[in-house]
């Protein structure tokens, strides 16, 4: 029998009316077996998951959104997207990596700039310094103009940074 994904969506529609949602996600991961880049349908359970507080699972499938945004060049909807996953796993670091490298793809470093220094402080209250500094290493690159004065660069982050008991940065 052939899969019917209106039907699969009235099914899972029914069942959140009824509030239960575990049977209502098990409808809409139907309709993503069979159409697994359902930008819609990945949204809806990335939130039906966030809902009810399983943020490891929201954070896959909103990873999954983000990634077919990006596959099919939708690089705005994909940075909406890892917006919305630094909120909800606001300790992760790899989500805002990801957001930085998209801004600077997009051209847009006022954004870009933030976040890097933003994970390169992270790294420092973790004690990592050497992740830090290639962190602060990328925002150089792509900010070549700031290198030239380094208090433009770092305010407030390097200060505090010791690679090494003879080395400070």
């Amino acid at each position: 029998m052939a899969f019917n994904k209106n039907k699969a969506l009235e099914s899972a529609l029914k069942f959140l009316n009824q509030g239960k949602v575990a049977q209502a996600i098990g409808e809409y991961q139907q309709i993503l077996r069979h159409d697994p880049k359902d930008q819609a349908t990945l949204m809806t359970v990335g939130d039906l998951f966030a809902r009810q507080g399983d943020m490891t699972q929201a954070i896959e499938y909103f990873e999954r959104l983000a990634q077919v945004y990006l596959s099919d060049g939708f690089n705005s909807k994909a940075i909406a997207i890892y917006k919305k996953i630094a909120k909800l796993a606001p300790a992760e670091l790899a989500p805002l990596e990801r957001l930085a490298d998209l801004y600077v793809q997009q051209g847009v470093l006022s954004e870009a700039r933030p976040l890097f220094l933003q994970i390169a402080e992270a790294h420092i209250k973790a004690n990592k310094a050497q992740k830090a500094v290639e962190v602060l290493q990328r925002l150089l690159d792509v900010e070549p103009q700031r290198g030239q004065n380094p208090r433009l660069v770092l305010p407030g982050v390097v200060s505090n940074l010791v690679i090494s008991p003879w080395v400070t940065v």
